[in-house]
Formats: structure tokens, sequence, C-alpha cells
């Protein structure tokens, strides 16, 4: 019996550790974000005064807003979204929409569950970097799924990595990570 005991108090010790290291992990990469948005804020704050046009800005800022109404507005009758946001990634970035869970193959939604997807209430910020080949941005939003008539919002912080086509002459998301994603917001 004692035996069973100490298993069990080492067994408990190690998810405690575990779950201790996934919540300092989880936190110090919204610090970072929060850190990111700072930084991007004051930014903003500066081109303002400064009276640059900040189009690069407003570009980089604005093709975050079309990728994810692109990818996060979607229907289960037209199951597209990983085509409405080819036209604003590069295959890198349409690959980290992926779920990893999905062994790099696009998953498909069931026939039998009817789901809808609302992406709304941007918050975005974004860098380009000082060579002109890109930048960084963060988007929050509002998403609301619907799942066969059951609604649930959710706040969603997405860290994405953009890159510049020339070609194209606009930018494109080459990479995507969800920060954060906050259940329950209405």
């Amino acid at each position: 019996m004692r035996i069973f005991k100490n298993i069990l108090i080492a067994t408990l010790l190690i998810m405690v550790c575990a779950l201790t290291y996934t919540v300092i992990s989880a936190n110090s990469k919204v610090d970072a974000a929060e850190k990111l948005i700072q930084t991007l804020k004051q930014q903003k704050k500066e081109q303002k005064l400064s009276g640059s046009d900040g189009g690069s800005v407003k570009q980089g800022e604005d093709k975050l807003i079309h990728f994810v109404e692109a990818a996060f507005n979607y229907s289960s009758q037209k199951d597209n979204r990983y085509e409405q946001a080819k036209p604003y990634t590069t295959q890198n970035g349409l690959q980290s929409m992926i779920p990893s869970s999905a062994n790099g193959e696009v998953p498909k939604l069931p026939n039998d569950v009817v789901v809808t997807s609302k992406a709304t209430n941007f918050d975005v910020y974004f860098r380009p970097n000082t060579s002109g080949t890109g930048g960084k941005g963060i988007i929050m939003f509002d998403i609301t799924v619907d799942v066969n008539g059951n609604a649930s919002t959710s706040r969603v912080m997405l860290a994405c990595k953009l890159i510049y086509d020339e070609k194209q002459q606009t930018y494109l998301v080459d990479d995507t990570q969800v920060i954060t994603q906050t259940e329950g917001t209405q």
C-alpha cells in the first residue's frame, strides 16, 4: 500500500510540474505578444505624430484583416476557407493554418455537421521590417463558431509573419501562430 501511495504522489508531482511549465510557457508567450503590441502601438502613434503616411503599415494591416476574413469566415456548406485564404498567403503561410493533427493535409469538415464561423471586431498591429521585405503583425478578433445551432464566441490573438511579394506588389502571410484564444467573450 505504501508503494502505491509513493507512486501516486510521484505521479501527482510530475503532473503539477508539467502543468506549471505549461502555464509559465503560455504566460511568457502572452507577455512577449503584449510587449510587441505596446511597441507597435507606440510606432503607430509616432507615425501619426510625425506626419508619415504609414502606407506600408496600412497595407500590412489591411492584408491581415483580409486574411483573417478569408480564413475564418466560412460555412461547412461550402468548406473553402483554405481556398479563400490562398490569395493572402504564401505556400508556407497556408501550411501554417493547417492543424498539426491533420498531418499536413487540408482538413475537411464532416458532412453531417453544420458549422459556420464569423470573425469580427479586429484590432490589428503591423510593423514592417527595415529592409522592406516583410514584417510582423498581431491581429486580435472575435470569432463566433456555430456548430449545429450551438454558438460560441471567443477572442483570438494571432501572430503573423508577412513577406513582401515584389511580383504582386503586396504583403503575403508567411506564417501564423495562435497566441491565445479566450472563450466566452460576447
